[in-house]
């Protein structure tokens, strides 16, 4: 059965993220399964993609770290465009940390 954003939907299982985990492992495209659903508008869908790829291993996880350094920089630019003055000191306070590099 392919991979679609509907069958992610529905998926609720361990079973079924195991499932998930085989059919991308079958085909080695990690990268691309992360690109067309960890990102998903429905959270479903991204929690069934994110759910199915803890089942990888490091080395099979290792390519997803261009994605991460996507995210990183989306995060980033999303900060830099925030209108600072509303928030509350600690959103202030972990802004500035993300934005100097200096969270973990």
């Amino acid at each position: 059965m392919a991979i679609t954003s509907e069958r992610l939907r529905q998926t609720f299982s361990e079973g079924g993220a195991q499932e998930i985990y085989r059919e991308v492992k079958a085909t080695g495209d990690f990268l691309g399964f992360a690109r067309r659903y960890v990102f998903d508008k429905d959270y479903r869908v991204a929690r069934s993609a994110l759910w199915g790829l803890t089942k990888a291993t490091d080395e099979e996880l290792s390519e997803l770290q261009v994605i991460l350094n996507e995210l990183m920089d989306e995060l980033k630019r999303t900060l830099e465009a925030m209108e600072i003055a509303y928030y509350k000191p600690a959103i202030k306070s972990l802004r500035k940390r993300i934005l100097s590099g200096k969270f973990k």
